[in-house]
């Protein structure tokens, strides 16, 4: 039997956007009970192919079951950044949750985005580690297909219009929540406080929260080792969900100190991205992202935080 008495809290985009800090902040409210995973991916339609598979199971009752310990009025909350771009995604979570759900979208100026998808993809052996930003840009594929893999999809994902109108069609205004990575950077107790007002929470939990930055990628010394040890990450997601609480949460403990120490062996100091790119190659980004600007102020009322002079407006 579907509930109907619950809360749900998700993160739905967009990579490379903050949302891992933003659910890192919100995971130990007392009025949020965290997933299982950060990503549970339980709702992601198959669009294009992501590295670790989704939790996938058959009914509501089920996707609260990736939840553990749960008081009833606690907001479940869920993160998985791609839902964005996913049209099925957003339908299924509107006919699977019946309670009260709120959508977050974290969006970032869509150049910086982009450089940060470059830093990614050399990080995780994606491309060739000497590869320079204007390379990463000449790989981009404007209109992706089925089978485009995610880093070749980062320049068109920026069009953050394109997908959002989706959103905001199944679930109106008053469910759909969207922020700016600038924002969180420079103001993370505003946005947090921003967003426990239109969940109905208090933010006192926030008053003298430390705010610190997540998943923020670096430089590696061999990236022989990090794809091993990332890889590992990946494999182990899946086992770890099927441990009881206690032991799943001793394990991630542990787990976050060994990538601590792991990084400090392993990071590198040199500069990882080469951001210098032709003049023409610069005019073609501001013309390719520049309707952005108008189109999302439209769509949800608020100007983006990015300077003007990066863009073209249309």
């Amino acid at each position: 039997m579907v509930r109907v008495d619950k809360n749900y809290l998700i993160i739905g985009g967009s990579t490379k956007c903050g949302t891992t800090s933003l659910y890192n902040y919100f995971c130990d409210h007392p009025e949020i009970c965290r997933s299982i995973h950060k990503e549970t991916r339980y709702f992601w339609g198959d669009e294009y192919k992501l590295p670790v598979r989704k939790l996938k199971m058959d009914n509501t009752d089920s996707f609260d079951k990736l939840f553990s310990g749960c008081q009833p009025d606690q907001f479940l909350l869920e993160a998985t950044p791609d839902y964005l771009y996913s049209k099925r995604s957003a339908e299924a979570i509107r006919e699977t949750l019946k309670g009260n759900v709120f959508i977050i979208f974290i969006l970032r100026n869509p150049i910086d985005r982009l450089k940060s998808w470059y830093r990614h993809s050399i990080l995780h052996g994606l491309i060739p580690s000497d590869s320079v930003f204007e390379d990463y840009i000449s790989m981009q594929i404007p209109e992706p297909e089925a089978g485009t893999p995610q880093y070749l999809r980062a320049m068109e994902q920026g069009l953050y219009s394109k997908y959002l109108s989706h959103w905001y069609r199944i679930f109106g205004g008053g469910s759909v929540m969207v922020h700016y990575f600038e924002n969180l950077l420079d103001e993370p107790q505003k946005v947090c406080g921003n967003i426990c007002e239109q969940l109905g929470i208090s933010d006192n939990y926030f008053v003298d929260y430390e705010f610190r930055p997540h998943n923020v990628s670096y430089g590696v010394k061999s990236h022989y080792v990090n794809n091993l040890f990332r890889g590992l990450q990946r494999r182990s997601r899946p086992l770890l969900s099927k441990l009881n609480p206690q032991v799943r949460d001793s394990i991630k403990w542990v787990g976050r100190n060994v990538e601590s120490i792991y990084t400090v062996l392993n990071q590198s100091n040199e500069r990882l991205i080469t951001e210098d790119i032709s003049d023409e190659r610069r005019v073609s980004l501001m013309q390719f992202y520049g309707p952005e600007l108008q189109k999302l102020r439209e769509l949800t009322g608020v100007s983006p935080p990015w300077p003007e002079y990066g863009f073209h407006e249309a």
